[in-house]
């Protein structure tokens, strides 16, 4: 995880520098396929747009890395595998018509760019697929159950509890935990406990309900997804099952979201 997020931080810099230096110079640009065309006033447009995109890109990855969200960080790394195969296939296809020094030096320094971004991509997704992975540390041996499926993708358009206009979501567990469905019916009510994965676990105090106007509370009096240790806790109603799969809701975590466990509600003392 730790290398591809140094990786990924990387070529982001790489990417904003390179973008920069579009934006302000491009004159000055010798990128493969433009390099020879650079001083004209056409082209000087392609490389300011070119440096326009890489500015973003580069930004959105080193914003990504300081939020330490491994999965928004994993899109910005395949995005930009996406813009380095492009420049790839752009110079292999105007080869001919560059010196073939400079056609060799531009396809090795895209095809780099475009593995290690794939190498960085591919490591943020084991590390965010792996168990231990969402486990809150070496003290405690927890190992995730399923995952969410939500329309649900950003907290921004999140609610902050399930009954404040959530949707329904599925949580879909391992398959070989279906036996430990046994037992759970459509109707039934049940606490579904989660790993909020993408919360920042520094935070000790914070504005209830994210409202600047109340007063700091700390995190262990608030139900913020952003503590020590994020674990959600979220009353669901079952609408469905299937086989390893449960239809419930409502509930406001995001796609993704990995579960820890569910547990049903208890009913009175007579009636348990």
């Amino acid at each position: 995880m730790e290398i591809a997020k140094v990786l990924a931080a990387g070529l982001g810099v790489n990417r904003a520098l390179f973008g920069l230096s579009y934006l302000l110079r491009p004159q000055q640009a010798r990128t493969s396929w433009i390099g020879r065309v650079a001083r004209k006033p056409a082209a000087q447009v392609m490389i300011r747009s070119q440096g326009v995109r890489d500015v973003a890109l580069g930004a959105g990855a080193l914003w990504a890395v300081a939020r330490g969200d491994a999965g928004e960080l994993r899109r910005w790394a395949l995005a930009h595998v996406a813009c380095d195969a492009t420049d790839v296939v752009a110079t292999w296809v105007a080869r001919e018509h560059l010196p073939e020094r400079r056609a060799r030096l531009a396809l090795a320094i895209a095809g780099g760019s475009t593995l290690v971004g794939a190498g960085a991509a591919a490591g943020l997704r084991a590390a965010s697929t792996r168990p231990e992975n969402a486990a809150p540390g070496p003290d405690a041996a927890l190992a995730t159950v399923g995952r969410v499926e939500s329309p649900l993708r950003d907290r921004a358009e999140a609610p902050n509890q399930g009954d404040e206009g959530a949707p329904d979501a599925w949580l879909v567990f391992d398959e070989r935990l279906e036996p430990a469905l046994d037992g759970i019916a459509p109707g039934d009510d049940v606490l579904v406990f989660t790993w909020l994965d993408r919360a920042d676990r520094d935070v000790l105090r914070v504005h209830p309900r994210g409202d600047p106007a109340r007063p700091e509370q700390g995190v262990f009096n608030t139900r913020s997804p952003d503590r020590p240790n994020p674990i959600g806790l979220h009353r669901v109603t079952v609408a469905a099952i299937e086989g390893h799969r449960l239809l419930v809701g409502p509930i406001e975590a995001l796609d993704g979201t990995p579960i820890v466990d569910v547990k049903p509600l208890l009913a009175t003392i007579e009636e348990r």
